[in-house]
């Protein structure tokens, strides 16, 4: 699978500017489109060894550069690194810089999508370029990817320089499953994010009053009546709910200054939260006991953070993120080899910054060989 046109663009760095203005002159490659740079997903490759460069995982997002001017007929651009950009990494003229590519009209943003599905198997697929998410699933049920590969194509006659990214986003990654996938076998290579992710989601805490909790989310509700609810307090402290009743509420019933209270909670972790949130659906847990959760703390249900989930015999790196990114309990990752990743090789956590959720437990991590 590959996509045309190309969801990045490629070129390499000619001149760096030494005033404080900080630019940086890139000639982009034949075959790319230069009119559909994108600044939010970057990265630097070493003019050497064609891979990343060091730090590059700091400029994936658009704090490093914006004002980006370009010059069709020469296919030259002219970026400029913000005045808040931090220096620890260095344009150097011969390095090569890959954008992420706008999205065409009416795209999607992930390649292969599954929903809400039971025992399916990705067998012998192998994907060259994704503009999002390589594999993505979405309370899916035991999963199975086997030999699936996300690589970079090395051959393709339509560009006048080999490619260096395959997809722009995960590999394979796995949101709010209750029995998690089974991956093995697989390449996943020089995409732009983790190369395996397994998660659930947190909610964010607006209020709780006598067995009544008030929760903000921005995706479908996937709480139901009988679920073990885990609060989390904001010292890292959980405690475990169970609950009753779901029900959908409407924002204007609730008190304005709580809801702009819990919207900005995370400003320090993520600012852009709050608009992610904001004006999205608000849903009233009726719990089993009183747990006096606070506003900004977070809960989440651990039945749909893909436990039981297998990793094994696969190959992973070279990318600016994570081999793996787990946040799944009661799993197996096992005899891989991962290389070259910027961020951990196996990170086991969860990740407030996108509302990740959860604690994980009971995982067997053996065998695996990370450099």
């Amino acid at each position: 699978i590959d996509f045309n046109p190309l969801p990045f663009v490629q070129g390499r760095i000619e001149a760096v500017g030494t005033d404080t203005t900080r630019w940086i002159d890139i000639r982009i490659f034949e075959g790319y489109d230069i009119d559909r740079i994108a600044l939010n997903n970057t990265e630097l490759f070493d003019a050497h060894t064609l891979d990343l460069k060091k730090n590059s995982s700091s400029i994936y997002q658009s704090y490093v550069y914006d004002n980006i001017e370009v010059d069709e007929a020469r296919r030259m651009v002219r970026v400029r690194k913000k005045p808040t950009a931090p220096d620890i990494f260095s344009e150097t003229p011969g390095d090569f810089v890959v954008f992420a590519a706008k999205k065409p009209v009416r795209a999607l943003g992930h390649t292969i999508y599954t929903d809400n599905s039971t025992h399916c198997t990705f067998e012998n697929i192998t994907l060259y370029s994704s503009p999002g998410f390589a594999f993505y699933e979405f309370g899916c049920n035991r999963t199975t990817y086997r030999r699936c590969n996300v690589v970079r194509k090395t051959d393709d006659a339509g560009v006048d320089f080999c490619r260096l990214r395959s997809g722009n986003s995960d590999g394979i990654d796995s949101r709010g499953a209750v029995w998690g996938p089974r991956i093995e076998g697989c390449t996943i290579q020089h995409n732009s994010d983790d190369c395996i992710a397994i998660s659930g989601r947190f909610y964010i805490v607006v209020q709780e009053t006598s067995r009544k909790m008030l929760v903000l989310t921005y995706l479908p509700m996937d709480v139901t009546a009988g679920d073990s609810l885990y609060v989390v307090a904001k010292d890292g402290t959980i405690r475990v709910n169970k609950v009753l009743a779901v029900t959908k509420s409407a924002t204007m019933h609730i008190d304005k200054q709580l809801y702009e209270e819990a919207l900005h909670a995370f400003d320090s972790i993520n600012p852009s939260l709050a608009d992610l949130f904001r004006g999205k659906s608000v849903y009233e847990f009726t719990l089993s006991e009183i747990t006096n959760a606070q506003i900004g703390e977070v809960v989440y249900v651990k039945r749909r953070t893909g436990s039981d989930f297998y990793i094994a015999n696969n190959t992973l790196g070279h990318t600016r993120a994570r081999g793996m990114l787990i946040k799944a309990s009661h799993g197996v990752i096992a005899d891989n080899r991962i290389e070259g990743c910027q961020l951990p090789g196996i990170s086991v956590a969860p990740e407030l910054f996108y509302m990740e959720a959860g604690y994980a437990q009971d995982i067997r991590i053996i065998n695996n060989d990370i450099s």
